[in-house]
């Protein structure tokens, strides 16, 4: 089995936190863009995201369902933290809450899970945190 690049990896991240409502569909596309602009000889998956309009057009592009070559390993409580930040963020509220975690266990495991605040931090460095740490 062939091992994963730090980009793919950073894909994976990517998905999961648009997968667990940390960051929203144009995010990623914001996210592409940053990756033009700072790096050059991208494979040409960055270039087909920025193309896509819908997380299934983003599937095919990355071919996330055939190869599974982006799966970012979290644990339980890592996938709370990406909910947290989501919270943090106003994409969860009690009005509208996530189905997968209750806001209170989302907070505590990101709380718990530092690191992931800090990969999604250095992950999405335009995306400004409006709450105080």
């Amino acid at each position: 089995m062939k091992e994963i690049t730090e980009l793919e990896a950073e894909v994976g991240f990517v998905l999961a936190s648009r997968f667990s409502g940390a960051i929203l569909f144009q995010e990623i596309i914001d996210w592409c863009f940053y990756k033009i602009e700072s790096f050059s000889d991208l494979p040409t998956y960055i270039f087909d995201i920025v193309s896509t309009s819908s997380i299934s057009e983003l599937r095919d592009a990355v071919g996330i369902l055939q190869y599974g070559r982006f799966n970012y390993e979290l644990s339980d409580s890592e996938w709370e933290a990406l909910t947290g930040i989501a919270y943090k963020r106003g994409f969860y509220t009690k009005e509208n809450p996530c189905d997968v975690c209750t806001e209170k266990t989302a907070l505590k495991n990101l709380e718990k899970n530092p690191h992931i605040l800090e990969r999604f931090k250095q992950t999405f460095p335009f995306i400004k945190l409006e709450w105080g740490e």
